[in-house]
């Protein structure tokens, strides 16, 4: 068995494979849906619908793909050198800090004790003020009465710029020399023990010298809310999916920025531009430019706070959405993979994508009512909509079907049905407010505003109505709309609009820390003791 899935791995492990099927199942929904088209009289209207369409079925037939290709593919593994030969090897550990709280340091300690190895060093790197770097100070005591003093280091810069890679450039123009190895974390970040060494003797083996960035599996850890643990599961299957299918099919990956390990002597070939808010992207290009790869390396998993509640996770996608779409210029760089810029357009692409959704839904909505002037259609019947109805089936059985395909025991299939539920009540909401946010950004400054890590956090009534009345008037408007004037439109669209009208209440209750589980609480408070001890 192990043999025939190896063939058909060499098959299926090919972009030319992976990209035909890609177009082969758009180009199938596309000839479906115009079926039901009416391009007879000659107007734009059904061309425009068509085009929309498509730009949308394309995310579809990816998502399709990746799920067929995961029975298929093999789960792609780095080899590792003896821990032996890891002596003399010198790491850095580094986490930037700005105005944190006492939380961060339990998550430091945690990680330093087990990972500050022989050879590694930690460095406490820190754009704080006044008030904070006291606090700090502190830190970095009790860590070198319990690590010693010659494995951790402090230093605060007196004019901060450029956020976390300005601070992390400035260092590394000082300390190039000293270290062969950087590890970045984040202020959320907690690292298990062995972590790094299994992702230092990946780095040193010979096969591996043309990989310049280590991304690690990040998962979700004091997931106490309903929100954060939907999150935390989709996040856990996500990557066990499309990660390992994209690494798999196109031997690298895109780094996400922090728990990951950057060899030293490429550090220097990541430049980025002046007042970037996302420098992951960047990453990932530059080291690419400098001939080296970023992989996704599955079976080293470390962890990292989650959103509480959707408004918080709405503000920190916000500010991703401004970072990604203004790495667009990398798409026309030279000397970078077009595997790496297929990864960055699908990051654009995806945020884009949004807007695209809502006004094909409002013109499909629009063209076809019962007052429209535009003939969108060749028959408003079931029979006239049949290809419509079988491209609507494979797309919400795409949707919210394709993550069953990785359950492989009875939990399993209910932590995805729970995730599958929640997000749909919860995440359709982006279609109208990622699109909002989306015409907003010229009228709005480069503004960095870091997430809340308090797991506790929770949302008022009044802050859910405050935030979000107007995708609730804009659900009912639809869902009334389509009722008097566009019956079949309903079925398509009423999962959005039932997102929208219930947003207010779900956002609130989703927000809370309600068991779904039995035994989840007790699980998760052993876990936090763990963290602690």
């Amino acid at each position: 068995m192990r043999s025939i899935r190896h063939l058909l791995n060499k098959y299926f492990a090919n972009p030319a494979v992976f990209f035909s099927t890609v177009m082969l199942v758009t180009y199938l929904q596309t000839v479906l849906v115009m079926r039901s088209l009416l391009f007879e009289l000659g107007t734009v209207y059904p061309w425009l619908w068509t085009l929309g369409f498509v730009i949308l079925a394309f995310n579809i037939s990816l998502v399709f793909t990746q799920t067929l290709f995961s029975l298929f593919v093999e789960d792609p593994v780095f080899p590792e050198v003896p821990l032996g030969e890891l002596k003399g090897i010198r790491t850095a550990i580094l986490a930037c800090v700005k105005n944190e709280d006492e939380e961060v340091f339990e998550r430091i300690r945690y990680t330093l004790k087990g990972n500050l190895t022989e050879g590694v060093h930690f460095w406490l790197l820190s754009d704080s003020s006044a008030e904070y770097v006291t606090k700090e100070k502190k830190w970095v005591e009790r860590l070198c009465e319990e690590f010693g003093s010659g494995k951790i280091f402090y230093r605060v810069r007196p004019i901060p710029f450029e956020r976390k890679q300005g601070n992390l450039a400035e260092w590394h123009e000082s300390h190039a020399d000293e270290y062969d190895y950087l590890f970045v974390t984040d202020a959320d970040s907690t690292i298990p023990q062995g972590a790094l060494t299994k992702l230092l003797a990946k780095a040193e083996h010979p096969v591996n010298q043309d990989i310049g960035i280590f991304q690690s599996a990040i998962y979700i850890v004091h997931d106490y809310s309903l929100f954060s643990r939907t999150n935390a599961v989709g996040q856990y299957y996500a990557q066990k999916l499309y990660f390992r299918v994209n690494q798999a099919v196109f031997k690298r990956a895109i780094g996400f920025g922090h728990n990951c390990l950057i060899r030293s002597k490429v550090f220097p070939a990541l430049k980025l531009p002046v007042n970037v808010l996302s420098h992951d992207n960047w990453d990932t290009a530059l080291a690419d430019r400098a001939g080296y790869r970023t992989v996704f390396v599955s079976d080293v998993s470390t962890y990292e706070e989650a959103t509480q509640n959707y408004l918080e996770e709405r503000s920190r996608c916000k500010r991703w959405m401004k970072g990604t779409l203004q790495g667009w210029p990398i798409l026309f760089m030279s000397k970078i993979s077009w595997t790496t810029k297929f990864y960055i357009f699908y990051q654009c692409y995806i945020y884009l994508v949004h807007p695209v959704l809502l006004l094909w839904s409002i013109a499909g909505f629009l063209w076809s009512s019962d007052w429209s002037q535009v003939s969108l259609f060749v028959e408003i019947s079931r029979d006239g909509l049949r290809p419509l109805l079988w491209v609507l089936l494979f797309t919400l059985g795409t949707l919210y079907g394709h993550k069953f395909f990785l359950s492989r025991s009875w939990a399993d299939l209910k932590r995805i049905a729970f995730e599958v539920a929640v997000s749909t009540l919860v995440s359709l909401n982006n279609i109208f407010y990622i699109s909002l946010d989306l015409f907003a950004i010229p009228f709005e400054g480069i503004v960095w505003k870091p997430m809340s890590k308090n797991p506790n956090a929770r949302v008022s009534v009044k802050d859910c109505a405050k935030s979000l009345i107007g995708g609730t008037v804009f659900g009912w408007i639809t869902l009334i709309g389509g009722i008097l004037y566009s019956p079949f439109w309903v079925l398509a669209g009423f999962p959005i609009s039932t997102s929208l009208i219930l947003s207010i209440p779900v956002v609130y209750f989703t927000s809370k820390n309600l068991v779904w589980d039995p035994g989840y609480l007790v699980r998760s408070r052993q876990n936090t003791l763990l963290l602690e001890a």
